[in-house]
């Protein structure tokens, strides 16, 4: 999954479940193919939205039959996007780790990829594919983080309490609050060259519906521009996944979205699996990332290689919990907390300590927990080497 669309915007949104509904693990069943779909790359068929499952923020479900945004040129200066009501109406904006993307902007791109600057695709130096540019100049961010809080509030007043109960009980589901529920975050002084961690997959949610759950540590380009992530994934994206864990790596920069996850099928991973994520580039001057993640217990792993364009990366997360339709505390992993570990992060400067803060984004203002308590009771907690996430999943 720009930092404008991840932290200080409150980032995320609801789609529906197309035509390409996920198979078993580690595949896809796809009904229709992409006009994009080229030689070893195939970018996924993303669909109609039916509805937009915003209900804490915007109230009953939307409907699919509201009126696409009109398309774009194909030529010309680059569009502003439309803001977030408009673009979650459309079934032309679909649901990516930083937010809402224009469909055809979105590309799924062979495992080993290297990407250029100017969008060229390879895989062991063979051309596969050319990225087009994106006709928008960014994807669409959430509400800011105020608004959900007056969702919540909204909530609270119609009778919707009891928030950390399970869905299997009958008990009223969560207001939707979509985006980085919690993480912890650093600005360093020198150019970021390297950050990796290690963690562990944790246990299935023990309600399975139609939430999307991301864990993963991130590098950000300044002021806000591109992110890059190597994401532990739960649950269908409109590209692919489904009801299980998997990795890949995600690179997001001015309107486009890149996934590096083979795309014949994901690499699925299993609950107690070891997992280690690294963002690396030669210099402080370079714009070149290579992402990778592995699963270190059975092997295999994804892996690319984005030249940015971008020289500025001064922002970190050591660890985030990213979320989408989300409705009951039942439906995160099964778990107290997930830890990332070992984390370490070089400089221009050397290797350094880094001082990361703890982010909470999902303060409560009414009913259970109670005002100013996190729901699902989530906390983090930070240090210069790890950052543990905890929840109650109940």
């Amino acid at each position: 999954m720009s930092h404008a669309a991840h932290r200080k915007t409150q980032r995320r949104n609801d789609v529906k479940f197309n035509e390409d509904r996920p198979g078993p693990a580690g595949t896809l069943t796809h009904t229709h193919t992409s006009s994009r779909t080229t030689g070893l790359v195939r970018s996924c068929a993303l669909g109609a939205v039916m509805a937009l499952l915003c209900t804490g923020l915007w109230g009953t479900p939307l409907s699919a039959s509201a009126a696409p945004v009109q398309p774009p040129p194909a030529h010309g200066p680059k569009l502003t996007p439309p803001g977030w009501e408009e673009a979650s109406k459309s079934p032309d904006w679909v649901p990516v780790p930083a937010g809402l993307a224009y469909k055809s902007c979105v590309h799924v791109i062979p495992n080993g990829s290297a990407v250029s600057d100017d969008g060229v695709v390879t895989v062991g130096g063979a051309v596969v594919e050319r990225i087009p540019e994106c006709p928008y100049s960014g994807i669409v961010s959430p509400p800011r983080s105020h608004a959900a809080q007056q969702a919540l509030a909204q909530a609270a007043s119609n009778g919707v309490k009891d928030h950390g109960a399970s869905a299997g009980k009958g008990a009223m589901d969560l207001p939707y609050y979509d985006g980085w529920w919690i993480y912890s975050n650093w600005t360093s002084s020198a150019q970021i060259t390297k950050l990796s961690a290690t963690w562990t997959v944790p246990p299935n949610p023990s309600v399975s519906a139609s939430q999307l759950i991301y864990l993963f540590p991130s590098v950000e380009s300044v002021p806000g521009q591109a992110i890059v992530q190597p994401v532990l994934q739960w649950g269908y994206n409109q590209s692919f996944g489904g009801a299980y864990w998997l990795v890949a790596v995600w690179y997001v920069y001015n309107g486009n979205v890149l996934a590096a996850n083979d795309p014949s099928s994901a690499l699925s991973v299993t609950a107690g699996h070891s997992l280690s994520g690294s963002m690396s580039r030669p210099s402080g001057t370079s714009t070149a990332w290579t992402v990778s993640i592995s699963d270190n217990t059975v092997g295999g792993s994804r892996t690319a290689t984005f030249s940015t364009g971008y020289a500025s990366w001064t922002l970190a997360q050591g660890g985030a919990l990213e979320v989408k339709r989300v409705t009951a505390c039942a439906q995160l992993p099964n778990t107290s907390s997930v830890k990332f570990n070992t984390i370490t992060v070089a400089t221009t400067a050397g290797t350094v300590a880094p001082t990361f803060t703890s982010v909470n984004n999902v303060i409560g203002v009414s009913g259970s927990p109670g005002p100013g308590v996190p729901l699902c009771y989530a906390g983090v907690t930070a240090t210069s080497t790890a950052t543990t996430l905890s929840w109650v999943a109940k």
